[in-house]
């Protein structure tokens, strides 16, 4: 099915498993080098559960303004969404900033994540 030309093309968030050192030392020419690195698919797999990739669909779908709107949307405690969303940050998946009255807000600046594998890194 061809893209639909008025549509944009898609953001994608390249992340590699492996070592970005192994990367760079088979590809040293390499211009697409992955924005993030997990030491395992294992580490990469426990970051991306379910309920975690719902809250960054949740966030690039319905843009909540607060925490507590994205934790009701999600039907989970605020608290609980507040670290994850911390965690998620932390890894480079989603950026926090303050919005009106002071509210954490969160953007997710991709549409898709694409994984890259290294064999024998």
């Amino acid at each position: 099915m061809p893209s639909d030309p008025s549509k944009p093309p898609p953001v994608v968030l390249t992340v590699g498993i492996g070592t970005e050192a192994a990367y760079k030392q088979r590809y040293p020419d390499a211009s697409d080098t992955p924005a993030l690195w997990f030491d395992s698919l294992s580490d990469f797999a426990r970051l991306m559960s379910t309920p975690n990739l719902t809250l960054l669909s949740m966030i690039r779908k319905h843009h909540p303004t607060s925490v507590l709107q994205l934790a009701t949307l999600a039907g989970q405690n605020a608290t609980t969404v507040s670290s994850t969303l911390r965690l998620l940050e932390q890894h480079g998946l989603l950026s926090l900033s303050r919005g009106e009255r002071y509210n954490v807000v969160a953007d997710v600046a991709f549409d898709e994540i694409r994984v890259l594998f290294l064999l024998d890194a």
